[in-house]
């Protein structure tokens, strides 16, 4: 007679090596790329120069929609990814001045080309705005800076309570029906959404949580083993 056993946990069984070290590398490559970005805005050159900003001309022709394809929007969690591009928007057009706090606005009123381009930047910011979002923060005299902090406001005002949502979230996600790269996405948007509320969590929250929220059948869990008797 023939004795067959299964295990019955996923984890009982070793994972396949070459998944496990494919996920891995896929989550390592995430977070390097976000510690690149990070870094990189931190860097100073002292052989660098002042950025040209662009004319008012051109500022007048840019298709917001095709830097920052993203619309925002209280629901979603894409509030890193919006500053993320409007982020890269500005440092490609030396803009950054507008909306970092460093140039007084009112003290540029007399700077017509100054003023026409910080307008341009109110607007591209309105545009990229979900309607209910919109009418929280338009305001008819805003600046780019104002308008900036406080679209902002409205994501990290309430940091206690985002870090505890944001956080229950991500250690009760599990991958249920969605692929490898969609969990692994759904992950790294949780993680991106701490990071900007300043509680960022450390590689070994990510990669603990990534393999523990897997599926039995995942293809990164060998399939059960099973163990004849002798007969």
């Amino acid at each position: 007679m023939c004795v067959a056993s299964y295990s019955l946990s996923w984890y009982q069984t070793p994972l396949d090596p070459n998944l496990l070290l494919l996920l891995l590398l896929y989550f390592i490559f995430l977070l390097s790329a976000m510690a690149s970005s990070s870094a990189s805005s931190d860097d100073t050159n002292p052989f660098a120069t002042a950025p040209v900003p662009i004319s008012v001309a051109t500022a007048q022709l840019i298709n917001i929609k095709s830097h920052v394809p993203v619309t925002l929007d209280l629901g979603d969690s894409n509030f890193g990814t919006w500053r993320t591009f409007f982020n890269i928007t500005f440092r490609k057009f030396g803009l950054m001045d507008h909306v970092d706090g460093t140039v007084n606005a009112h003290a540029m009123l007399a700077d017509a080309e100054w003023t026409q381009i910080d307008t341009c930047i109110v607007s591209w910011l309105y545009t990229t705005l979900s309607y209910d979002l919109l009418s929280a923060v338009i305001h008819p005299t805003d600046n780019a800076y104002g308008a900036w902090t406080a679209i902002g406001s409205q994501f990290l005002d309430n940091v206690v309570q985002c870090t505890v949502q944001a956080r229950q979230a991500f250690h009760a996600l599990h991958q249920a029906d969605m692929t490898i790269t969609e969990y692994c996405g759904k992950i790294k948007v949780l993680s991106d959404t701490l990071r900007d509320v300043g509680s960022p969590l450390t590689n070994q929250d990510l990669v603990v949580n990534l393999l523990s929220g897997l599926n039995d059948s995942s293809p990164t869990a060998s399939p059960p083993s099973r163990r004849r008797g002798r007969p």
